[in-house]
């Protein structure tokens, strides 16, 4: 699944990005260092259907993005938020959304050393916690994009708030 996200993240060097091993239809997670030789899949998150992960972005010694995945005959769909550091270790922020066939995590954005993640199916803005990958809401309302500025400014379009 692709969108109008960054498809391409930076840390230390290297550029993450999402790609299918020999043309095949199962996108993970994969790094270059700009040589045919740096340039390896970084991690297999899902190996019988593949992560379709996008919008990377780089924080705090890490490469954080999002991935998209259905789950079996319940067709549960959900799009997750990992993290993955420069050794390869792989790290998830689960978003459960009670009584939904849809846990999806639509957008996030880092901002002022805090994650914030907009979820479309209960329709909050959340900032997560790295520490403890608690997510804690602060606003019932739907948005269409955030975007950090270069002044230090947080951007949120939203297009409906909700009671």
């Amino acid at each position: 699944m692709y969108y109008d996200y960054p498809s391409i993240g930076v840390m230390n060097g290297e550029y993450y990005f999402a790609a299918a091993k020999n043309g095949g239809d199962q996108v993970e997670v994969w790094k270059t260092d700009g040589t045919a030789g740096g340039t390896v899949q970084a991690v297999d998150i899902d190996p019988d259907m593949g992560a379709d992960p996008w919008s990377f972005k780089a924080f705090n010694g890490k490469i954080f993005f999002l991935t998209y995945t259905s789950f079996g005959q319940t067709y549960k769909k959900t799009s997750s938020l990992f993290s993955l550091d420069s050794q390869g270790n792989l790290e998830s922020y689960p978003y459960t959304v009670s009584n939904s066939n849809y846990d999806q995590i639509q957008h996030f954005e880092i901002w002022n050393n805090h994650i914030y993640v907009y979820t479309p199916d209960n329709d909050a803005l959340s900032q997560l916690d790295i520490n403890t990958g608690s997510y804690t809401s602060i606003a019932s309302l739907s948005v269409e994009f955030m975007q950090p500025t270069a002044e230090g400014l947080l951007i949120i379009r939203i297009t409906q708030w909700c009671q």
